[in-house]
């Protein structure tokens, strides 16, 4: 197995404390459901919400989809099941 096979290989996500950004953003994905959830609206939480999107992956191990672009730079994204 490689790195790469580790950092891919599906985890049981982990919490984010109460009440942080991280778990702001990621009950915004949750109530998005299908939808998701538009980077305008995580803006409303924190100016840096691609770092949160990051840890969110990396650190507690949610499988986030990023949608495509839209006009005026509005991105989606979406908890995958």
């Amino acid at each position: 197995m490689t790195q790469g096979d580790l950092f891919h290989a599906k985890r049981t996500p982990t919490e984010p404390n109460e009440g942080t950004q991280k778990a702001r953003i990621l009950a915004l994905l949750r109530d998005g459901g299908i939808m998701g959830a538009c980077n305008t609206d995580m803006n409303d939480i924190c100016f840096r919400y691609a770092a949160r999107i990051h840890e969110l992956r990396t650190v507690h191990g949610f499988d986030i989809e990023t949608g495509g672009t839209m006009d005026g730079g509005i991105v989606w994204y979406r908890l995958r099941p």
